[in-house]
């Protein structure tokens, strides 16, 4: 019985710290445990989801690509300055707008995907 315990106690720590930080950084920092707080970190948690199925998926068939890390990396740059952009009002050149913060996000996302 007493291996049985101990086992499952072995098997539930790499889960169980991750949730015990969570909630003792939510003590610390208010708002951290509210609803635009969650949302924020399951689309951050989806975005990596789809990157680390397509990693996966191009390991199974036998290739190796490496590239996956980078191309984040350079849409997350992207996404940054164009937010730089629309946040300082020079906007979209193109088409003379300055509130088009979803076409960044799309752009950068499309990309990310590729």
């Amino acid at each position: 019985m007493g291996a049985i315990i101990v086992r499952y106690a072995e098997r539930s720590i790499p889960f169980a710290i991750p949730v015990a930080l969570f909630f003792a950084v939510g003590l610390l920092i208010p708002g951290y445990i509210g609803v635009l707080s969650l949302l924020s970190l399951l689309v951050l948690a989806s975005l990596l989801g789809i990157a680390a199925i397509g990693q996966t998926i191009t390991v199974l068939i036998g290739g190796i690509d490496l590239s996956i890390p980078a191309v984040i990396g350079l849409a997350d740059v992207l996404l940054a300055l164009r937010h730089a952009e629309l946040s300082s009002g020079e906007g979209d050149h193109e088409t003379g707008s300055t509130s088009k913060p979803q076409s960044a996000s799309i752009s950068a996302m499309s990309l990310e995907l590729i």
